[in-house]
């Protein structure tokens, strides 16, 4: 490829990497739409000056795995940039031995904001460099991007010199350069500094690390990346208090520890901590539990310091050391014969309770796949705002309790942990839980004996129950009592060959998994409570590889599943033998086979006689079923109909053209977002003509028709999704209505705009499916990326028409 033709009044974004392109003098001319370039992988060895002519509103490129390093003549000059006035531009993978042309290229470029380039021992930033006042990102770091292409950086030592002349940083990435030394006061001069990632530089180590980050106060680091700054193999680290010191004075919220060998923290060290510190994260290391532990959350005043941490991260831990602990324990068991006092610890009655202080507001800790394998035994937390909770993946095989004063915990994970004693009474202190895994343990010989059916006592709060993976042959009717909030519960992988359990009160329960399993009908009883639960929310059964019958004893249940409005899964290739010996596929059962198996198990009379009654049955079961599929179709074509009658009795006559580009579906919370945002740009600005419930439609005509009339005479319909839109009848009705439309018409006339973050198993099935087939946007939570959102909404709703 040798130049470039398009359509540039359709282009923000040109993507020509993995090309042969040879630049030239006016090669991208009157392209000044073009918002980013990229041209990585063309084997450029040099920008001509003018090549970039014509892109006056160029503010991203991209020029990544090129070889403008390698011809120190021809690769960049100080006219290569000429004109431009760009924010991002990527020069990774160019084969700079230094930055000499470089810094003649770069830095007449005054608006540039982020740039990213390979450092080397030779790559020093001049006084030039001072001019770009912009540049508040710089990454100079190497990794592997891929199998063929490597960041390749190679800084041995940095000095106190060599960010002297880039005072304006804000974010700086020196990961995997090979640093070995670095100079005390180095960081000093970058005084906006607020992300700093000297993260998988092995040679490093703490001790030059602490050494290189003397100074650093002098910045406004907030986030710290200081992951795999030790070698893999050799002796365990610590981190002393010298190296906390140098964080002293710091806005520091988010620390990173990970993959550092790390065994211990010298006594003293945790207090260095700034108190503006949110975020810890020490994963991938081999912790001990030692007196620094002790010191944070064993004492009365543990982690006073740290008000601002909410977030711990210790999972992970490769070979962790839990002696200390141990030793306690047997002291606690002395002391519990002596009914001694022992620091951390209080007598409850008769019971020994271990007193853990954490910082007051953390959040989330996560200790999972630790090689943990102490019981879970008495224990009340102090002064705590805990809402998440991770021991998963451990060898926690006992769960006694109490554990008390965790009022706040939301989320508790407990899932493979091989656990085979649970107290009944356990749970019952975590009053706020709303989400509880303990899958994958061995849990059944203790429900199969029927004396926990009080485990899960007082949990009214818990939406989501997984008890799969733990041999449970076995439930009591009342397990589930009281799960009034219940909403997906999951006995998967079990040996459940009967289910006779009472979830009347879980009214809100949606999605029941009772696949792999060994049942072979679902009672007469579960049926009418799914039913019952269905008539609140939509109701999923999954009975996946299950032996399911399909001899006359399982008539009533075949029955049920072909009538009842809740959604039973049974999954492709599991058959069931019918009275006969005939395999049947479950998953095409349906009304025909209904039929058939019904004639074999009734007598000759009887179906002679009731014949005449049957076939009517059948007929009102199949228009019925055919009715509730087809049921939008059905309100569509008629609705549909009505309009198109209204508009040929009109006094304007009848007209096939749309009026509106585009119908705007919204739940009434989102009105002003509607208002304020989307009416000012797409109208206002875009000229583009809406179509909105609240100022469009007809008075005096029912919402029903209005809603079709207005997807008719839209080109498109937009819908704004948000919780409020998932609550809303009429806008769940709205994007039935629009999908039946656009499969009648044959067109994707659907856009989908994500306002708020809903997570996945919050969204009803018909609508996931339209996000695999329609388009959808996020719109962003910055301003600075919303100016994009809004071109790429009007530039949708303009192809669309």
């Amino acid at each position: 490829m040798s130049s470039v033709k398009l359509n540039h009044t359709q282009c923000c974004y040109l993507d020509l990497k993995k090309n042969w392109i040879k630049l030239y003098s006016g090669i991208f001319n009157k392209l000044d739409s073009i918002l980013g370039l990229d041209l990585s992988d063309n084997h450029l060895t040099e920008i001509p000056m003018g090549s970039f002519d014509g892109l006056s509103n160029l503010i991203y490129l991209r020029l990544q795995n090129n070889s403008l390093g390698l011809m120190t003549s021809k690769g960049l000059s100080e006219g290569s940039f000429r004109g431009l006035q760009l924010r991002y531009l990527d020069l990774t993978i160019n084969n700079f031995k230094n930055f000499d042309i470089l810094t003649s290229a770069v830095t007449p470029i005054y608006t540039l904001q982020n740039l990213s380039v390979e450092g080397c021992d030779r790559c020093a930033f001049n006084e030039s460099w001072r001019n770009l006042t912009n540049l508040i990102y710089l990454d100079l770091s190497g990794y592997a991007l891929d199998q063929n292409s490597y960041k390749d950086c190679h800084i041995t030592k940095l000095s106190s010199k060599t960010f002297i002349n880039v005072p304006y940083l804000r974010n700086l990435s020196l990961s995997d350069c090979g640093i070995e030394d670095i100079e005390p006061e180095t960081f000093a001069p970058l005084n906006y500094l607020e992300y700093l990632d000297i993260s998988e530089n092995v040679r490093l180590n703490f001790t030059g690390a602490e050494k290189g980050l003397r100074g650093l106060n002098a910045t406004k680091v907030k986030w710290l990346n200081m992951n795999h700054i030790h070698s893999d193999t050799g002796l365990g680290t610590m981190i002393t208090k010298s190296l906390f010191e140098t964080f002293i004075g710091l806005p520091l919220e988010e620390l990173y520890l990970d993959a550092n060998k790390l065994e211990t923290v010298e006594k003293g060290a945790i207090p260095l901590l700034p108190g503006s510190i949110k975020r810890v994260s020490v994963t991938y290391n081999r912790l001990a539990l030692d007196d620094y532990l002790i010191d944070i959350a064993m004492e009365d005043d543990g982690g006073m310091n740290l008000l601002s941490l909410e977030y711990v991260d210790c999972s992970y831990q490769q070979a962790f050391s839990i002696l200390l602990l141990e030793t306690q324990m047997e002291q606690v068991s002395k002391a519990r014969k002596r009914r001694d006092l022992i620091p951390g610890h209080t007598w409850l009655g008769s019971s020994l309770i271990i007193v853990i202080a954490p910082p007051p507001n953390v959040k989330v800790i996560k200790f999972s796949e630790s090689s943990w394998r102490l019981p879970l035994l008495a224990v009340r937390f102090k002064n705590n705002s805990i809402e998440e909770f991770d021991l998963s993946n451990n060898n926690i095989n006992s769960w006694v309790g109490p554990i008390e004063g965790l009022e706040s915990l939301k989320r508790l994970y407990l899932f493979n942990n091989n656990c085979v004693k649970l107290s009944n009474s356990f749970f019952t202190t975590f009053r706020s839980l709303e989400v509880l895994d303990i899958s994958q343990n061995f849990l059944g010989d203790i429900f199969n004996n029927g004396s926990h059916g009080d485990v899960f006592k007082g949990l009214d709060r818990l939406k989501y129950l997984d008890i799969s993976l733990n041999r449970i042959r076995f439930l009591q009717k009342m397990i589930f009592n009281g799960l009034s909030s219940l909403e997906t519960l999951n006995i998967s992988q079990n040996f459940l060959a009967e289910f006779d359990v009472d979830f009347s009160s879980c009214m809100r329960l949606g999605i029941l998994n009772m696949s792999q399993n060994q049942l072979y009908v679902l009672t007469n009883d579960v049926q009418d409570k799914l039913e019952t639960a269905s008539k609140n929310v939509p109701v999923t059964v999954l009975l996946q590889q299950n032996p399911l019958s399909c001899a006359c004893d399982a008539l009533d249940f075949l029955s049920w599943k072909v009538t009842t409005r809740v959604n039973v899964t049974f999954g492709k290739g599991n058959p069931c033998r019918n009275s006969k010996g005939e395999n049947m596929e479950l998953a095409n059962f349906d009304n025909t086979l209904l039929t058939k198996m019904k004639k074999q198990c009734t007598s000759y009379t009887l179906v002679i006689a009731g014949s005449v009654g049957l076939f009517l049955c059948f007929i009102t079961v199949t228009l019925s079923a055919i009715a509730y599929r087809y049921r939008w179709k059905i309100r569509y074509l008629y609705y549909a109909a009505r309009s198109h009658r209204a508009m040929k009795n009109s006094p304007a006559g009848y007209s096939l053209v749309c009026a509106y580009d585009a119908f705007i579906c919204y739940a009434n919370e989102d009105a002003n977002f509607v208002r304020h945002q989307i009416l000012p740009r797409l109208e206002d600005q875009d000229g583009l003509r809406l179509c909105l419930a609240d100022r469009d439609f007809v008075p005096g005509v029912s919402i029903s028709e209005n809603i079709v009339a207005a997807i008719l005479e839209s080109k498109t319909s937009i819908f704004i999704m948000t919780a409020s839109f998932l609550r809303s009848h009429w806008c769940k009705y709205e994007i039935n209505i629009a999908r039946v439309n656009s499969i009648e018409k044959d067109t994707d006339s659907m856009i989908m705009v994500m306002l708020e973050d809903i997570p996945n198993n919050l969204l009803p099935l018909e609508i996931l499916e339209l996000f695999r087939s329609q388009t959808y946007l996020d719109y962003p939570q910055t301003a600075a990326e919303r100016e994009t959102f809004w071109k790429a909404l009007s530039h949708a709703i303009q192809r669309k028409a």
